[in-house]
């Protein structure tokens, strides 16, 4: 089965211009938010991964699922608080 150059470029090409504009609309007090609420940097760098493995391993998926699923566990999904 061939692969073609659209489908192995075109992912990786959105994906970078996504994550450009997504990080050039960062502000110093996304930054600091970081600091003040920690735990939305733990969880989202620690805990949702790990879950995402176990899932992964509970159901043994194939590689490239597992890979997608804890990738997605990195994923915020939703804003941090604000006050």
């Amino acid at each position: 089965m061939e692969v073609s150059l659209f489908a192995t470029v075109l992912p990786s090409a959105a994906l970078a211009v996504i994550m450009l504009s997504l990080g050039m609309s960062l502000t110093a007090a996304d930054f600091r938010r970081v600091v003040v609420y920690p735990r939305g940097i733990v969880n989202l760098a620690l805990i949702s991964p790990l879950l995402a493995f176990g899932i992964a391993e509970l159901f043994d998926l194939d590689p490239a699922m597992a890979v997608g699923l804890v990738l997605l566990g990195a994923s915020p999904g939703a804003r941090w608080p604000t006050c």
